[in-house]
Order: C-alpha cells, then sequence, then structure tokens
C-alpha cells in the first residue's frame, strides 16, 4: 500500500485504483525496467488528480473515462521525466512564473547528436 500526505478518504480510492494498474501490468513494457519509484510517483499522481478534480467530503470518487485516459497520461509523462532527470538525460529550471522548464543537458544532448546521425 502506499501513501502520502493527501487525506486518508483520498489515498484509499487511489490505493484500489492502484492495484488494478499493478494487476494489470499498467506500466510494464519490454524497453524499460519498471521500479517501486515509479509506482509511488503513479500513485502520488493519481491523489493529486482525485484531489484536484474529485474531493468532495462525503461523495463517493469516480472517473469518466476521458478523466481516466487524461491522469493516466500525466502519470506516464512525469514517470517518464523521472526516469529522464535520474539518468542524467534532462534537467530543468524555473522560470519567472515559478514553472519548471525542462532542457537537454550535455549527456542528452550528445545522446541526440550521435542518433541523429
Amino acid at each position: 500500500m502506499y501513501k502520502n500526505s493527501y487525506p486518508e478518504s483520498v489515498q484509499e480510492f487511489c490505493n484500489k485504483s492502484i492495484k488494478v494498474l499493478v494487476k494489470t501490468n499498467f506500466l510494464e513494457n519490454e524497453f524499460v525496467d519498471v521500479t517501486e519509484r515509479d509506482y509511488q510517483i503513479l500513485y502520488d499522481e493519481l491523489c493529486k488528480y482525485a484531489f484536484e478534480t474529485s474531493f468532495l467530503p462525503g461523495k463517493e470518487y469516480a472517473w469518466e473515462d476521458d478523466e481516466t485516459k487524461h491522469m493516466l497520461e500525466s502519470s506516464l509523462l512525469s514517470i517518464t521525466v523521472d526516469r529522464l532527470m535520474r539518468k542524467g538525460l534532462i534537467d530543468n529550471i524555473e522560470d519567472e512564473n515559478g514553472e519548471k522548464q525542462y532542457f537537454l543537458t550535455k549527456k542528452g544532448k550528445k545522446l541526440q547528436y550521435e542518433n541523429n546521425k
């Protein structure tokens, strides 16, 4: 079971969702090794999305298909960015609005150059 700082009701809902995603091997593919960190990021993204879009005390949570699709795509993007940062291929800096701007590192540029030969 995963944990974070979101309200307990949000976490309970998201733990049910993540169990389904783990059982269906949602993150598994032939190109990368999935880590526990990947599933924690997925869980955190689920909780963030549930809290921001569905959190109403006393109300049952339910996501529509389009919401689920958007949330899962967003989660995959966050996991991919985290993987690229851990490999040292990208980094980020906050702009004047406090938003993260991502860029290729020297290592990332070298890999891009080698792939474009």
